[in-house]
């Protein structure tokens, strides 16, 4: 079921950039809706993955718990903002996503209590960090792409940088609780050998560049304070990867 669950989120994340870059050249509300089913289907592939594996009672694929919570904040978003633009950007992180975690990565049973829920924390907090980067990506079409920028296409494009702005900081305040969740845990882990030291150090770092990003982001703009942003997402990222690993996928 989780390869069949993978594929099928991959391919439909591919399939909904494939459209979202096509309307980039060519504007029709016809690839808004392919690529909203696209992710939608992206969304209940990674979730029934994860129910699939919790209701063997087994541990949850690591890409499952970085894919659902992301489609499902994009939903949350988009249904507020309607951009019809910001759907590229967690169709490009679906689509990579599970390829750069690796289908492999488990999270739960049979490793120790606190490095699970680090470990649970850290991903979802990267999904919503790297949600909250990508979103500043949008500026390049907004910038360069002659479609977005065109009055008689706006409607195609609902989008400009306060929104992407607030849109890029709505996500980087959603990972701060799950920041702070995985830094406490692995704090609460070091003693008894199970999360070791520097993955904690890593955390701290990240959790300085997403309170960094929220104060400065509100008050300076984007500015040098996706620098911060940038190095929250990198420091959680070496932070997971210090984790200790877990068994592979049953096939």
């Amino acid at each position: 079921m989780s390869g069949f669950s993978l594929d099928l989120a991959v391919w439909s994340g591919a399939t909904a950039t494939l459209l979202l870059l096509t309307k980039l050249a060519a504007p029709s509300p016809r690839h808004d809706r392919l690529a909203g089913l696209c992710l939608l289907l992206a969304f209940f592939a990674a979730s029934a993955g994860m129910a699939s594996a919790a209701g063997q009672g087994g541990a949850l694929p690591a890409w499952c718990l970085y894919c659902s919570p992301l489609l499902a904040l994009y939903w949350i978003l988009e249904t507020e903002f309607a951009t019809r633009l910001l759907g590229l950007v967690p169709a490009a992180l679906v689509t990579l996503g599970p390829l750069l975690i690796g289908h492999e990565r488990l999270v739960g049973a049979p490793r120790p209590v606190w490095t699970t829920i680090t470990d649970a924390g850290l991903i979802i907090a990267m999904a919503f960090l790297t949600l909250a980067l990508g979103t500043w990506a949008l500026l390049l079409p907004l910038r360069v792409v002659p479609a977005v920028q065109a009055r008689k296409t706006a409607r195609m494009f609902v989008i400009n940088p306060p929104v992407l702005a607030e849109l890029a900081f709505r996500c980087n305040t959603w990972a701060l609780p799950f920041v702070v969740g995985a830094s406490a845990s692995a704090l609460l882990g070091i003693r008894p050998g199970h999360v070791p030291g520097e993955v904690l150090l890593w955390l701290l770092g990240s959790l300085v560049g997403n309170l960094g990003y929220a104060t400065l982001a509100r008050r300076d703009g984007p500015s040098w304070a996706l620098l911060l942003l940038a190095g929250a997402v990198t420091m959680a990222a070496f932070g997971w990867r210090g984790l200790p690993g877990s068994p592979p996928v049953a096939p």
